[in-house]
């Protein structure tokens, strides 16, 4: 059941975010930012365009397809609605929809708006035939400044989408068996975490296919296995099994990820294991507020540089809210940490041409430093 409550809060704050920013309207339709602002998860919607219109004094319209009327009630939403048609005509519907709300901005002639890039082809065009002249701006900036701090409620969302992760990563290692095909370790995790509450999954790899260049996951499943793709059939025990598992808790996101061995590794790949263990523990022991996420990246770089060997990857960590959210744990950058800011951490070593080494954990910055989220162990797992 929607906390109705929540959704306003957060709209609100992000009213706030654009009064900053000078803004006086700003449409988002990424999914993130759709569920966001409104509790209302458009993933697994009828039609494609499904956009939130906020205006400065935190006046929202949700504007999708009537096909997916009864799944916008379903979520709890109590704030306006204005549906296009579905069908044949859905197109034209939905353009004259946007075409009336832009109509009725009823700002003056010099008019500040922004667009995420989602409805920025769809939406500006209108905006800017009813009203030329008007700057317009990015909603991403607008969405990351309101949800860079998360508030109670959306920290309670997080804990328990952690909990969630953590539920997926007993269920792939406690069943785990080499003669498991690839769907049956999916199954397991699904069973899992359906069980347990969860009702749907979110992924940094996402893509309406279900599929990217570098890992597979059927559509719709929770858990996703690296490089595996396509279908693997049953598993190859010389090969390690990387897996990562991002349920949703309340359209807030969790994120794990972890590495199991199926046959006895090297020398070689236990101490490429043990520097990337090392690392991390390093990286994570550097969290806390007023630290700069440039250095939480150091302390990570410097253990592996003691190793003679390099990050493999320049982003290692994001933060969470309804999908990835800013800033970045990467080289360089100087976003500095603050209590209430919720973290997944996540660096890889790769090794060329199989499946290599990945270990992902999530936490939240205290006022004294962080607490882990997770009990996903940072090492290599055994199974053999």
């Amino acid at each position: 059941m929607t906390n109705t409550q929540a959704p306003r809060a957060r709209q609100e704050r992000f009213a706030s975010a654009m009064e900053a920013r000078e803004y006086d309207f700003c449409v988002v339709s990424a999914p993130a930012a759709v569920a966001y602002l409104t509790d209302v998860d458009p993933r697994g919607f009828s039609d494609h365009g499904t956009t939130v219109l906020v205006d400065r004094d935190a006046n929202t319209v949700l504007v999708t397809s009537d096909a997916d009327g009864a799944a916008v009630a379903a979520s709890g939403y109590q704030g306006r609605v204005t549906h296009w048609s579905h069908g044949p005509s859905a197109l034209a519907d939905r353009e004259a929809v946007m075409r009336g709300l832009a109509v009725g901005l009823p700002y003056g002639q010099e008019a500040r708006g922004a667009f995420d890039w989602r409805s920025r082809a769809v939406w500006e065009p209108f905006v800017s035939r009813a009203h030329p002249g008007w700057v317009i701006g990015e909603a991403e900036q607008v969405l990351a400044d309101a949800s860079r701090v998360k508030d109670e409620d959306e920290l309670r969302r997080l804990r328990q989408a952690a909990n969630l992760a953590d539920i997926g990563y007993t269920a792939v290692v406690d069943r785990m068996t080499p003669d498991l095909r690839v769907h049956e370790i999916v199954r397991n995790v699904d069973r899992s975490l359906r069980a347990a509450g969860g009702g749907g999954y979110w992924s940094p790899l996402e893509e309406p296919a279900g599929v990217t260049g570098w890992s597979h996951y059927p559509h719709g499943s929770i858990v996703t296995l690296f490089d595996r793709l396509p279908e693997t059939g049953v598993l190859d025990v010389a090969q390690l099994l990387p897996f990562g598992i991002h349920p949703l808790s309340e359209n807030y996101a969790g994120a794990i990820a972890a590495t199991i061995a199926l046959s006895e590794p090297g020398p070689a790949l236990r101490s490429q294991a043990s520097q990337l263990t090392d690392a991390m523990q390093a990286a994570i022991a550097r969290i806390g507020p007023g630290v700069t996420t440039g250095e939480v990246h150091a302390a990570f770089a410097s253990v592996l540089a003691d190793h003679g060997t390099t990050p493999a990857e320049d982003v290692i960590g994001y933060g969470l809210g309804t999908g990835l959210t800013y800033p970045l744990i990467a080289a360089g950058t100087s976003d500095v940490l603050e209590p209430g800011m919720v973290f997944t951490v996540r660096a890889s070593s790769d090794v060329p041409g199989v499946p290599g080494i990945v270990y992902q954990t999530s936490l939240v910055v205290t006022g004294t430093g962080h607490e882990l989220l997770n009990i996903v162990p940072l090492r290599l797992i055994h199974l053999y």
